[in-house]
């Protein structure tokens, strides 16, 4: 009886855990209710995020489209002219008298800019065309001055070579203040081709021959150019010294003038020999501290030496140094019927030869002008016979007192100075 009632406990509790281990496995399944329900969840929001991917792509489809669409506009209005703030070329008519050209009217607003571009220029000329070319810029800014009585524009011209006007004029339309009409003044024979560049509006009228356009209130008048410079021209240049002109090399690479200078604290001019020796090459001349000197230069430039200096006291020149020695050329005098003669302006050293008759030294000629005396030595020698006695000139004074040695083989000076009267004050220095 105990055991039944044992067995029975014992199916009991086998019956109890049966029924945990089902309730646990319907909780299970449960569970995987919920999962599947999760998951299908996650699939829906997929989908529903794919098919927004997929809208965002086709809206990028249609921008991408757009972009291309503004792309190709704006290249066709790039290749589209805008007569609202670029203008044509225009070309005026040469008149033989000077005339206002009203340009165009321009509209803007604050800050908006201007340009006219104008080629051409005045003093037309058939036998020299190249000389009369030119370009004009005309600039202008629109301000906010609402004072009426003064401009509410600012601007000026400026020129390359000639000008093509010699006025420049913003007259306000009535009581617009960022209104204006443009007008020109130009020379006569005048040939002008211009075009405009400008934010806001620009109105083209190229009427030549207007009356004068006025002072009124709000108007601006530019009066003064800008020259910007010279279009060089055949005429502007020249291998010879010839003013106002460009100095242009001539064919064998030297420049011509009338005189060159050079400015500065210690001026100076270098002279490079090309084809010398080493350290042969570089001359100088330099002026510092009053004093003029003249040298030569090793290669580099770091060593040198000056051969002369020249020092100056206002307009009178106190020194004349020589820093190496002095050689003279010796002039060889001819023998004319018996006479020698000598010239001063050929040197200061003279030779007659060798003596084999009888001669004369004449006076001088060609001598120095007044306030000027030259040094003369002139030198004779007896020939082997001797005896060969030399005369003198006139002009000729022997302030020595000596006479010559006319033994055989023997030289002779006569020594002195040259005067402007031509007097020749000598002594004779006798040879060994």
């Amino acid at each position: 009886m105990a055991q039944d009632k044992t067995a029975v406990h014992q199916d009991r509790l086998a019956a109890d855990a049966d029924a945990q281990a089902t309730a646990a496995d319907r909780q299970a399944v449960a569970t995987d209710r919920d999962a599947v329900h999760q998951d299908r969840l996650a699939a829906d929001a997929a989908a529903q995020a794919t098919a927004q991917d997929r809208q965002a792509t086709a809206a990028d489809r249609q921008q991408t489209g757009l972009d291309r669409q503004a792309a190709q506009q704006a290249a066709a209005n790039a290749q589209t002219w805008d007569p609202t703030n670029y203008s044509r070329r225009f070309s005026l008519p040469i008149l033989n008298v000077a005339d206002w050209v009203k340009l165009g009217t321009w509209t803007a607003q604050v800050a908006d800019r201007l340009l006219i571009e104008m080629t051409g220029g005045y003093a037309y000329s058939i036998d020299q065309p190249t000389s009369t070319g030119g370009v004009t810029f005309i600039t202008a800014t629109m301000l906010a001055d609402t004072n009426a009585a003064f401009p509410n524009v600012a601007g000026q011209y400026s020129y390359l070579g000639n000008s093509a006007c010699n006025a420049v004029k913003f007259v306000q339309s009535g009581s617009n203040r960022f209104v204006y009409d443009v007008f020109v003044s130009r020379p006569a024979y005048t040939n002008m081709t211009y075009r405009v560049m400008c934010a806001g509006t620009w109105t083209s009228v190229n009427a030549p021959s207007q009356p004068y356009p006025g002072t009124a209130a709000g108007s601006a008048t530019i009066a003064d150019g800008n020259p910007l410079g010279t279009i060089l021209t055949g005429s502007w240049t020249s291998t010879n010294a010839v003013g106002n002109t460009l100095a242009m090399r001539d064919s064998g690479g030297s420049l011509a003038a009338l005189a060159y200078t050079a400015v500065g604290a210690g001026p100076s001019y270098y002279w490079w020999e090309t084809d010398a020796a080493l350290n042969n090459h570089q001359w100088y001349a330099n002026v510092d501290g009053g004093v003029l000197s003249f040298g030569v230069l090793n290669d580099t430039g770091t060593a040198g030496a000056n051969w002369l200096q020249v020092v100056r006291s206002g307009v009178t020149v106190a020194s004349i140094q020589f820093s190496a020695a002095v050689q003279q050329n010796v002039v060889t005098l001819a023998n004319v019927s018996g006479a020698f003669t000598p010239n001063c302006q050929l040197g200061n050293e003279f030779d007659c030869g060798t003596l084999g008759a009888a001669a004369t030294i004449a006076s001088p000629t060609n001598v120095p002008a007044v306030g000027r005396v030259q040094p003369l030595s002139i030198k004779w020698t007896q020939d082997g016979a001797g005896g060969r006695t030399m005369s003198f000139g006139v002009n000729c004074i022997n302030v020595g007192g000596t006479s010559a040695n006319t033994a055989p083989g023997k030289v002779n000076f006569a020594v002195g100075k040259v005067y402007p009267d031509g007097k020749f004050y000598y002594s004779i220095v006798k040879g060994a």
